[in-house]
């Protein structure tokens, strides 16, 4: 997993997050450092399968996110 990756290389997870997300807000600082906690000790790192459900519905908010600044960019530009 590339967010993993660059934790383990010593970037902070909010900043990754930041980068990716513009309202990264949102989603909640504490709940963005939870989920790397929780994703630190998953036993395969190299995958994202874990069973964690708050895993998927973070990686949902977020796209969702993305999604929605993207339409209210594009509807501004028009």
């Amino acid at each position: 997993m590339e967010c993993m990756r660059r934790y383990h290389a010593g970037e902070k997870p909010t900043a990754q997050i930041r980068e990716a997300v513009s309202n990264f807000k949102i989603i909640g600082c504490d709940r963005i450092e939870r989920a790397f906690a929780r994703w630190k000790h998953t036993p395969n790192r190299g995958t994202c399968g874990t069973t964690d459900p708050r895993d998927h519905l973070i990686a949902a908010q977020a796209l969702r996110i993305q999604q929605l600044e993207e339409e209210l960019h594009a509807l501004q530009q028009a």
